[in-house]
Order: C-alpha cells, then structure tokens, then sequence
C-alpha cells in the first residue's frame, strides 16, 4: 500500500473512532451542543493512544485506546475541576448527531 493510501486509512479510521466518541457523548451526557476534538497521541511504553476532546467549550475528557480501530472500546477520564457536564439518567439510543457542531479535528462539521 502506498503511502498516501495509508494515511488516507488512518484518516478514515480517526474519523470513525472520533464519530463512535461523538454519539457516546450524546447518548451519555445531558445538553451537548458542541464537541471539538483534539490529535489522538501514543504512549510510547503501553502503545495505547489517548486524544482530548472538549465539549460545550469548558468540559475535558480523555479517552484512552489500546489500537485505533473504528471497532475499539476506550475508557474515559476526565477532571471534576475541567468536567461539567451532567451524566443522563437513562442513556440515549440516537446515532443522530444532526444537533450537534462537531470539529473533528480540521474537519469542522456544523450539523444544525
């Protein structure tokens, strides 16, 4: 595979790990409006990948990868002094995020 086939790869599988974050966030938390993403980094050690994503402008989370695979599960964490968001009673089902300005890094995408 060429090289710019191969990035364009990774690019695709960014974009569909940062999508699957985006609806975990929707579904979880209460009043989303705005989700922007950071650059996924590796850990050199662990070879797990992290990436910081900010929602409505004044709440941290960081989510944590052992690969980058739009099938990977990641765990969250985040700083009750940078977080306030408010978790749902009942998590949503929606995959719809038409509600929602993400910025997925570069690639800015106002759905409403």
């Amino acid at each position: 595979m060429n090289k710019e086939k191969e990035e364009k790869k990774i690019s695709d599988q960014e974009l569909a790990i940062k999508k699957k974050m985006a609806v975990f966030i929707s579904q979880n938390y209460e009043n989303v409006e705005t989700i922007s993403f950071g650059n996924f980094s590796q850990t050199k050690d662990t070879g797990t990948w992290h990436i910081v994503t900010t929602v409505n402008s004044n709440s941290l989370i960081q989510f944590d990868l052992n690969n980058l695979t739009k099938n990977s599960n990641f765990n969250i964490s985040y700083n009750k002094e940078t977080f306030f968001l408010e978790k749902k009673k009942q998590p949503g089902t929606s995959l719809n995020l038409d509600e929602i300005s993400i910025d997925y890094g570069g690639e800015k995408h106002a759905n409403r």
